[in-house]
């Protein structure tokens, strides 16, 4: 639940194919969101927690068709 995520300290999610990774500062979520984009992965998402169960979307690398 994100409301129970945000009390824990988590910020960032980057999820791609259904796994999502949990982060606490910007600067690690950035790092696994590059990462996999250079392995090759699509379908990637950075987003920002906020309070009350709100997300933002930082960066998206599409599906490509």
């Amino acid at each position: 639940m994100i409301d129970t995520d945000y009390k824990n300290g988590w910020r960032y999610i980057v999820w791609t194919g259904g796994v999502d990774n949990y982060f606490k500062k910007y600067e690690d979520a950035k790092i696994n969101y590059d990462a996999l984009e250079d392995a090759g992965y699509d379908g990637i998402y950075l987003t920002k927690l906020k309070l009350y169960g709100n997300e933002k979307i930082l960066e998206k690398k599409e599906i490509e068709q």
